[in-house]
């Protein structure tokens, strides 16, 4: 298993292919982005928001991504905590995770 690292924004913006990805990978535990409509419970994060409320001491969105990238990565491995699984590069390739990335906005703020 490789460590978390930062991807590059895509190539191609495109919102729609985000939003579907998404919706096939995160929207069954977090329900609709930015609200958390339907998500599994209270206790899952409202993404993207609580997780760069929760990670603002980083200091940069760059740093945050990278927490969000370590999540999907590693789900809640490594001591980090949650119920989380991972997501490998087999079910979710970078661009893909990128791409997703790029629908909740933590590559531009």
């Amino acid at each position: 298993m490789r460590s978390a690292i930062d991807l590059p924004p895509p190539a191609i913006r495109d919102e729609a292919r985000g939003k579907a990805l998404y919706t096939a990978a995160c929207a069954n535990c977090h329900g609709d982005v930015h609200t958390g409509k339907g998500r599994l419970a209270a206790s899952i994060p409202i993404l993207p928001e609580d997780t760069i409320a929760e990670h603002t001491y980083l200091g940069t969105l760059t740093a945050t991504r990278v927490v969000f990238i370590e999540k999907a990565r590693h789900g809640g491995f490594l001591g980090y905590g949650g119920v989380m699984p991972p997501f490998s590069l087999e079910a979710l390739s970078d661009a893909e995770l990128a791409d997703i990335l790029d629908y909740l906005g933590v590559y531009f703020r």
